[in-house]
């Protein structure tokens, strides 16, 4: 399944930033976005990509 949306037009997207890896895994914020594509990968996973602003903090 692999979907485009057009980053111009469509509402923009929030989501949480709940952490990451390495350095980001204790990250926290959110981001908005509008989204630029979405990719359902193999194992069941969605690989999102948006055109977004982040506002986000790192805990030490």
């Amino acid at each position: 399944m692999h979907t485009r949306a057009n980053a111009f037009t469509d509402p923009s997207w929030e989501y949480a930033i709940v952490g990451g890896t390495g350095a980001f895994r204790m990250a926290t914020g959110y981001n908005v976005g509008r989204p630029v594509s979405l990719t359902r990968t193999p194992s069941g996973t969605v690989h999102i990509v948006t055109h977004y602003d982040a506002f986000f903090s790192l805990r030490c």
